[in-house]
């Protein structure tokens, strides 16, 4: 059958318009054809990022924006390497200084860096993305080395469908290749195929098929292409009905890194999910914040009984680990400083109790334990001890019966693995964490690795769990950007070539102490390197100063050095801004 003149012009102009900057618009592609000629139909193509040639940079996907992730891709090699971080959320929170956000003594920018300031290559080389996305599922069989032969385009079937067409440029690519290869053009047939069956699939399998011979050129194909996969959604505001539906593609890796931490634990803890707060993100703080400030105001309303006051003003904070107690302290210096000034109608009214079921600050040294304690006490800090049983609209329900009502809760009892992480099919370590060799490697999988909160240390190795500390997290991201750096640079960046390479010294984390700071300029270092080792151990203004000094510098970049300085000057000399914004 000779080849239709039609369609051979057809092909050439789309190509001609393809290479221009300015792509045909849809409307104007039916010009194309004649009136006489059956539209082409193709659903769009199913989106991902496929596997990476022999002659490209090995691809590095991180899942996660956190301490982990981001510390791993600010010292990742980018000549050597494409960095893709899949992640839903476009920034990383400095998180001890989140709770500094709840009551204005920061503001919320001051403490999130946007994740292209980490890595500008994310944004600026042609191989390196983010995706504002989660991970459903990760499909690791083995990396194979396999040779893809070019589709064969010697038979196109078009549908007779009224509609107007639609022509993935994927495809013109393949079509300008064949052309400039010298191979032979196109021929055309129609399709028996009704409208409403058309597919990409029904088109793929017209248009690609491969069952036929290969091309002459079928050596130039030749890459290395991987059967890992990770399956993704895209986030969106689900919130509001005109928004988008989440779109579902694939990503190929080389080497995987999964960074996603963990989630807040509840323990199984009936209704702390639906009437708690968390103080893990960005977006808690705000939600507490805007609770807070409208609390204090809705308690200012005429007509309002007191025993109704004393519930909408009291604050829960349930766990009396660090972020417990540096939020409990942060909030009761704001009702000290600022609510007492300018809401002086109801400052009798505000109180602030700590749950928390032992002793609070747990890991620090027994004589901090008891500074804070005192300090908080005398900041009008109510502690009590006990297990949460039962969260319900207004009230908590403690474990021998006593009842809290409240009007702020906020849940910070630790952290546990994600419904995610539970679901990857991995060994796990004690807690239910990925579990990881020596060099944070996942020995189930070949090419994958795991840091942060949502991995700990298999039980074969010897070496117990990591605590899930945002140091921990960020010396493991150091470490294996420095690993991953030495393996690309030996020739093992690909998929499935780094099996049998010399990685050097394992990992080893050595604890540098601990802070935490309990409100009106007092705080406590702890650095000792472990609860049974002996160091040094400092409270009170001194402590407060070195806090506030060790934290300024941790500060991912100067632009946020400057915002948090800046914030802390404002707040010290004007006190906290109250507007609910």
């Amino acid at each position: 059958m000779a080849p239709s003149p039609w369609l051979f012009n057809l092909t050439r102009t789309l190509l001609k318009s393809h290479r221009t900057p300015t792509s045909p618009t849809l409307t104007a592609l039916p010009r194309l054809f004649s009136s006489t000629s059956p539209p082409l139909r193709l659903s769009p193509p199913e989106a991902g990022l496929g596997p990476t040639g022999a002659g490209e940079k090995p691809r590095v996907v991180v899942l996660g924006s956190g301490w982990a992730g981001c510390r791993l891709m600010k010292g990742i090699d980018t000549s050597v390497y494409d960095v893709v971080c899949v992640s839903p959320r476009n920034l990383m929170v400095f998180t001890p200084l989140l709770a500094s956000t709840c009551v204005g003594t920061l503001e919320f920018r001051s403490v999130a860096e946007p994740i292209a300031r980490i890595q500008p290559s994310i944004s600026r080389d042609p191989g390196s993305y983010f995706f504002l996305a989660r991970c459903k599922a990760v499909d690791t069989d083995d990396h194979t080395e396999t040779s893809s032969p070019e589709p064969n385009l010697q038979s196109v079937e078009f549908a007779n469908s009224e509609a107007s067409p639609m022509i993935p440029f994927q495809i013109l690519d393949i079509l300008r290749d064949r052309l400039e290869d010298g191979n032979p053009p196109l021929q055309a047939k129609e399709t028996t195929l009704p409208p409403s069956q058309f597919s990409l699939k029904n088109a793929q399998q017209a248009a690609f098929n491969p069952s036929s011979t290969p091309c002459p050129n079928e050596e130039k194909t030749k890459s290395r292409v991987g059967k890992a996969w990770l399956h993704c959604e895209t986030v969106t505001d689900g919130g509001n009905p005109s928004n988008l539906e989440p779109w579902n593609f694939k990503v190929s890796y080389d080497k995987l890194v999964i960074a996603s931490g963990a989630e807040a634990s509840t323990f199984g803890t009936q209704g702390v999910k639906k009437h708690a707060i968390f103080l893990r993100e960005v977006a808690h703080a705000q939600e507490i914040r805007r609770k807070l400030l409208l609390n204090l105001m809705l308690s200012d309303v005429p007509g309002i009984s007191d025993a109704e006051k004393s519930r909408l003003l009291h604050c829960v904070v349930v766990g009396g680990g660090p972020t417990g107690v540096e939020f409990s302290g942060e909030l009761s210096d704001f009702i000290i400083r600022d609510v007492h000034q300018r809401y002086s109608h109801v400052k009798d009214f505000i109180h602030v109790t700590l749950i928390e079921a032992n002793e609070i600050l747990s890991s620090f040294d027994v004589r901090l334990r008891q500074y804070a304690t005192n300090h908080l006490t005398k900041s009008g800090v109510w502690l009590v001890r006990g297990i949460v049983k039962d969260v319900q609209p207004e009230k908590i329900i403690l474990n021998d019966g006593t009842e809290v009502p409240f009007g702020l809760l906020v849940w910070s009892t630790g952290v546990g693995p994600s419904p995610f992480i539970s679901s990857l099919q991995f060994p796990k370590s004690p807690g239910g964490r990925i579990g990881v060799d020596e060099w944070l490697r996942v020995p189930a999988a070949q090419d994958v690795f795991s840091i942060g909160d949502c991995s700990g240390f298999l039980e074969s190795t010897g070496k117990p769990t990591l605590r899930a500390l945002a140091q921990v997290a960020e010396r493991q991201g150091k470490y294996l950007a420095g690993l991953l750096n030495r393996i690309g640079k030996a020739g093992g960046g690909h998929a499935n070539s780094s099996k049998d390479m010399e990685l050097g010294d394992p990992f080893v984390y050595k604890h540098l102490g601990s802070m935490a700071t309990v409100g009106r300029y007092k705080a406590l270092v702890d650095l000792r390197q472990s609860k049974e080792a002996k160091g040094l151990s400092l409270a009170g203004f001194v402590s407060w100063f070195i806090w506030r000094s060790a934290y300024l510098t941790r500060v991912v970049s100067w632009r946020n050095r400057f915002y948090v300085a800046i914030n802390w000057a404002t707040t010290f000399v004007f006190g906290r801004d109250l507007s609910r914004i």
